[in-house]
């Protein structure tokens, strides 16, 4: 039966003195039996090193890690009973391939006939059967990265853990193998968790995810609540193409709050951060993604209206991606499935955002990386 990993408050720094730096910091996560639950976010995050230490390759500095009711805080690796994938593949080239998922079954020394079931259930799992003679030089990328999983799910773990898995394969790959991974983590039924910077992939594959920051988790939830309602401006950006509006505070109403925009317009729209208590007069960052704004006289109902100059429209393939100046200090994105009639670059157009797609957040807050 798969089971739940509970880490409360996991901290790691490294260095000592004025050197000392915290790469993780009070890290508190549980992840349910059987999910493929995602560490997300920027190089330098923590996200890896968090899980180093979930795998016991890292020795915390402080906090604890529980998995099926057994601390592992202070077990080496070889007790965890889970399995691992990393960056590089790291297949022995001089080895077949079913003495690549077999050599760390022969270090244990069972018995050659249990070897032998074992690698083939795995090699069926990732369904690279019948391969089992080749070598890795002459598999495809995709291929080797099955090898690297049928290596890691061949001790039969509870727990395993992949660490940017897909890096190495291009593009169409990636988003082919990303799937194959979903299919064999649910038919092995293993609880799972996965380490990208990859928006996009931890979307579609995760059943929920952490968006890291800073050595924080600064979000948790399922791939699309956090999408809609990013706990914040940072989050918003990160996870996907976002437009941000400055407004200034009428009053909060409930969970909602009324702001006015430079434009004059007056909308009331929901808190992205429900803890916030927005006062009169205080500056507010508006959010909406630009799959959720229309262009064109018509927006709908209640609909927030903005004037706009078309700066420039892109072609790509299934969308056309519009960019419009509003007068603003950002320009505004529109995400549309088809080319606008009549479209012309320093022609005025009407911009639609209904209310509920708006997220509000409190003061002038800007994205990660950018200057404040």
């Amino acid at each position: 039966m798969p089971a739940s990993l509970i880490i409360e408050e996991l901290c790691k720094e490294f260095g000592a003195g004025a050197e000392r730096v915290a790469a993780v910091r009070s890290v508190s996560l549980e992840v349910q039996a059987g999910e493929l639950f995602t560490l997300l976010g920027p190089s330098g995050c923590g996200k890896t090193t968090t899980l180093r230490l979930i795998a016991g390759l890292e020795t915390p500095t402080a906090g604890t890690i529980v998995f099926d009711g057994q601390d592992f805080t202070s077990l080496p690796p070889f007790r965890r009973n889970l399995g691992m994938v990393f960056q590089s593949y790291a297949l022995y080239p001089h080895m077949s391939l079913f003495e690549n998922v077999a050599y760390g079954l022969r270090a244990r020394r069972l018995p050659e006939g249990e070897i032998r079931r074992r690698v083939h259930e795995a090699l069926d799992l990732v369904e690279l059967a019948g391969l089992d003679a080749r070598r890795p030089a002459q598999l495809s990328g995709g291929q080797q990265q099955r090898i690297a999983l049928a290596r890691a799910l061949v001790y039969g773990p509870r727990l395993l853990l992949l660490d940017e898995p897909l890096s190495n394969l291009d593009a169409k790959l990636r988003v082919f193998m990303r799937e194959e991974i979903r299919k064999i983590q649910q038919r092995a039924g293993i609880t799972t968790i996965y380490v990208t910077h990859d928006q996009e992939e931890a979307l579609s594959i995760s059943d929920r995810l952490a968006v890291m920051y800073q050595g924080e988790v600064v979000q948790v939830g399922t791939p699309g609540a956090v999408y809609e309602s990013p706990a914040s401006v940072g989050v918003a950006d990160f996870l996907g193409r976002a437009n941000f509006l400055d407004s200034k505070v009428i009053a909060g109403v409930g969970g909602l709050v009324r702001v006015r925009l430079s434009s004059g317009a007056v909308v009331e729209i929901p808190r992205g951060d429900p803890t916030w208590e927005p006062a009169w007069g205080e500056a507010a960052t508006l959010f909406v993604r630009p799959e959720r704004v229309q262009l064109g006289p018509d927006g709908g109902e209640g609909s927030l209206r903005i004037e706009a100059t078309l700066a420039r429209f892109t072609f790509l393939g299934g969308i056309v991606r519009y960019v419009l100046d509003a007068g603003g200090t950002r320009p505004i994105l529109a995400d549309l499935q088809r080319l606008l009639s009549g479209a012309e670059v320093g022609k005025r157009v009407a911009v639609h955002i209904l209310p509920a797609d708006l997220r509000a957040y409190p003061g002038s807050q800007r994205p990660w990386g950018e200057t404040q």
